[in-house]
């Protein structure tokens, strides 16, 4: 396949994902695909990373002209459910929610004693149970950021909810 009809795969997928309202992760599922291969299907300096295979199974969903749901339904793929908005309304929710996510963090941490981290190239394994040298490379800094970003977003949010309540 050359790089024109790559492009224009890669587009019609795009424009799947928009209208079905998926993400990436959840699209890539649909037919076939981990998160990583969609990133390399939407960045044309990964494109030979994602090998012919690859290519021609997105290909075969283009030719089917179906949705990306639909096709991974008639075609086994997993099919991502759609969830209803279950975001928390109160701080004690928030509170419940960080709570249990950061068990869960502690858990997952305990049972593997390291945590790998990486793109899948170049994987290394840096974080160490109870180690006191934390290495962290920048795009791992940032998406610890963005995740810290979104808790606090939250919070705020509820906060504003129980102030609008207050006041009024």
């Amino acid at each position: 396949m050359n790089d024109i009809a790559k492009q224009a795969t890669a587009d019609k997928f795009l424009l799947a994902l928009q209208k079905e309202h998926l993400s990436k992760k959840e699209a890539g599922k649909c037919i076939g695909f981990t998160d990583v291969q969609v990133s390399y299907l939407f960045n044309k300096h990964y494109w030979d990373r994602l090998g012919n295979v690859y290519w021609d199974r997105v290909l075969v969903w283009v030719n089917s002209g179906q949705g990306l749901q639909e096709y991974g339904k008639k075609h086994g793929k997993v099919v991502v459910e759609k969830q209803e908005d279950t975001k928390p309304k109160t701080v004690d929710d928030i509170m419940d929610n960080v709570a249990k996510s950061a068990e869960r963090q502690l858990r997952r941490a305990e049972k593997k004693k390291t945590v790998d981290m990486g793109n899948g190239i170049g994987k290394t394994t840096i974080i160490k149970a109870n180690s006191p040298d934390i290495r962290l490379t920048t795009g791992q800094l940032i998406d610890l950021l963005i995740e810290e970003k979104k808790s606090l977003q939250e919070k705020i949010t509820a906060i504003d909810v129980l102030l609008k309540h207050y006041i009024s």
